[in-house]
């Protein structure tokens, strides 16, 4: 099987792209976004970003695959979520809770793992195989599951407003 009847090259073009955007938005992109809008708003943005790439991707199908060279763009903004997320908790939690916090992460990480294919494998897609359903939904559930990381980060404003007071203007504004 192929992805979207992608033939090798262009599937092989599509994995070189996304390396590069993904290299752009990590080296170049994430800091010039934290240096303009703070930690907290790039890591919101970022998550935004793979919420819309998930609900888009959903939406293809090998008729439109070439929509998928635009949309990667997300995903690769997307993947500077998890580098923003370590960095910020390590910084803002004292050196004793920092091992409590890289456990506990990998301990969801490693269930995430195990039960993510099971319940795609096993219960979301074969429930929308049929010819004529709705064969993206795997991916959709997938936006619909990141939708809350919003809020712990809307959250995160009031934890580093209070431990650095000379942030709390610049949080401020960028709220609105």
């Amino acid at each position: 099987e192929t992805f979207l009847n992608m033939d090798t090259p262009t599937f092989s073009a599509l994995v070189m792209m996304w390396t590069l955007e993904s290299a752009i938005c990590l080296g170049i992109v994430q800091p010039a976004l934290v240096r303009e809008v703070g930690e907290i708003a790039t890591l919101q943005l970022s998550f935004l970003c793979m919420i819309v790439f998930y609900v888009l991707f959903c939406l293809l199908t090998p008729e439109n695959s070439a929509w998928v060279f635009v949309i990667m763009i997300l995903f690769s903004m997307g993947s500077i979520t998890y580098p923003l997320a370590v960095s910020l908790a390590t910084r803002e939690l004292p050196p004793e809770l920092q091992g409590s916090l890289q456990g506990a992460v990998s301990v969801l990480e490693t269930v995430a793992k195990i039960i993510a294919p099971l319940l795609a494998s096993d219960v979301i897609i074969p429930a929308y195989s049929e010819p004529g359903q709705f064969y993206g939904m795997v991916y959709f559930v997938a936006g619909l599951l990141l939708v809350p990381s919003l809020w712990p980060c809307h959250e995160l404003y009031k934890l580093t407003a209070r431990m650095n007071p000379d942030r709390t203007v610049m949080l401020e504004e960028i709220g609105g």
